[in-house]
């Protein structure tokens, strides 16, 4: 619908629809660009085999410094300066970042920015975060947290809770990663 009103139609990241069905891919459902993985996910650092990563129709090799959430995003920026650059036509572009689908592959960095914070197990965690969205007006001050459905921390081995703090320090790390990249592209727009 965009591209027959005269939009650009840009797509970067994770596709998740007819991968086995080239009819049903990107540029065949009125996208002028793509550049993602047509599967549901890929390796954020090493994509391949059924889920390796395609330009247009075409698939790819990624390079040693790859990774996705960066990647998709300077394939956004690339779409949105060729575009402008081409004519005056507004542009529509669709951003699915493979992040933080598994597998958590978290930039080490951002990992290591977040490993140990989670030891406290979901009760803190749960009071914390609800008085922090109560102080910044998010929730009504009379807002009850919803009670936890999952095992109690406490009851779980001291492994389990070291292995879940290291997911859920992966999973932080990938959405950092995508508040970073989400500033890199804003910027890129207001540059534009």
């Amino acid at each position: 619908v965009l591209r027959k009103s005269g939009y650009h139609t840009l797509m970067t990241g994770k596709w998740h629809l007819g991968v086995h069905r080239k009819d049903c891919w990107p540029l065949q459902r009125g996208f002028d660009r793509y550049y993602g993985c047509l599967s549901g996910a890929c390796n954020y650092f090493k994509p391949g085999g059924d889920r390796g990563i395609t330009l247009g129709n075409q698939p790819v090799t990624t390079g040693a410094d790859f990774y996705a959430t960066d990647t998709f995003t300077d394939y956004a920026c690339k779409f949105i300066e060729e575009a402008v650059a081409a004519d005056d036509r507004p542009f529509f572009l669709y951003l699915a970042y493979n992040a933080p689908h598994w597998p958590l592959n978290s930039k080490w960095q951002e990992f290591n920015k977040y490993k140990g914070k989670y030891r406290g197990g979901w009760p803190a965690l749960m009071k914390n975060r609800l008085a922090k969205q109560k102080t910044l007006g998010l929730v009504s001050a009379d807002i009850v947290a919803a009670r936890h459905v999952g095992p109690r921390w406490d009851s779980l081995s001291k492994e389990k809770r070291e292995d879940l703090d290291s997911i859920m320090a992966a999973y932080a790390g990938c959405i950092d990663s995508i508040d970073q990249n989400i500033g890199k592209l804003t910027r890129h727009l207001q540059e534009l």
